[in-house]
């Protein structure tokens, strides 16, 4: 939370970070029956309808570089796809004393996905999206192993015994974008302060605070829109207040958070539109009128 206003914020429709790296566009938050919410992505062009670039794995070279321009080694490092190259950053961060934590969306049973668990202090997997392959949360390399269970909450698996706890109800609910890796960011940032070295010291009630403010975290983004919602729209001294409510059963978000993607502008993000004369004079008119 000490950096909560110096995190970078991304654009709420899309951003670029590279050229062979994926445009992600919110499509926004859509009214389902009974009151429900949901959220959808597309890799289309909303203005015009063509592809974005998708995404590419790193190579070697792009791991090589991508350390050389690092002037100090991570304290923590997050990893959620595999490649021998992304592999080879993890191991490097391992040998330089950084707790890591790997979080798939999906299962492979090959040699890199393999050598990234067993690289990996920390396994954090969704129930939903793994839990029908067996025996994948008992594997005995992660020290600590982490399997959400949607609204039920999550079990934890420290020194071989599971331990459930059961879901933060949020105090608005907008948008669930996001949730889950507000749930890891909070948990990273409670048992990381000290890389890999202070799992050594961690005990039950450290691991505990580090679980219910990964989850507290989440109930708090939940009352916004995007994946950045709370960013937006909460300071970090109003956040921790929230969080300190919630901890205590309690809690409370400010009105208004729903009216983000409206007050926000969209941006000309997709290549093609951006050649266009005619998409440049349609978006000109957009933001003048």
């Amino acid at each position: 939370m000490s950096d909560w206003d110096n995190v970078p914020k991304r654009l709420l429709f899309g951003f670029p970070t590279k050229p062979d790296l994926p445009y992600v566009y919110i499509l926004g938050v859509s009214l389902l029956e009974a009151g429900r919410r949901s959220h959808r992505f597309t890799m289309t062009c909303p203005e015009c309808g063509q592809w974005l670039p998708r995404f590419r794995p790193f190579i070697r070279s792009d791991a090589s570089d991508a350390i050389a321009r690092i002037n100090r080694p991570p304290t923590i490092f997050f990893f959620d796809r595999v490649s021998p190259a992304i592999n080879s950053l993890a191991r490097w961060a391992l040998d330089a004393g950084a707790l890591i934590m790997f979080e798939p969306s999906s299962y492979s049973d090959d040699a890199h996905f393999r050598t990234a668990i067993e690289l990996s202090h920390v396994l954090k997997f969704s129930h939903e999206r793994l839990g029908h392959v067996r025996d994948f949360g008992d594997n005995p390399h992660p020290a600590i192993v982490i399997e959400t269970l949607g609204a039920d909450g999550l079990r934890i698996r420290w020194h071989g015994r599971w331990t459930t706890f059961n879901s933060f109800t949020a105090p608005r609910f907008v948008d669930a974008a996001g949730a889950g890796d507000w749930c890891s960011a909070g948990f990273l940032h409670v048992v990381g302060q000290n890389s890999a070295a202070g799992l050594t010291e961690l005990r039950k009630p450290l691991i505990e605070r580090a679980v219910r403010t990964g989850q507290a975290l989440s109930a708090v983004n939940c009352g916004y829109e995007g994946a950045r919602g709370a960013m937006e729209i909460l300071t970090r001294e109003k956040a921790a207040k929230i969080l300190r409510l919630l901890a205590g059963g309690e809690g409370a978000l400010p009105e208004g958070a729903h009216t983000l993607s409206t007050a926000r502008k969209r941006a000309l993000i997709c290549d093609v539109c951006n050649a266009s004369p005619e998409s440049q004079k349609k978006q000109s008119k957009r933001r003048t009128g």
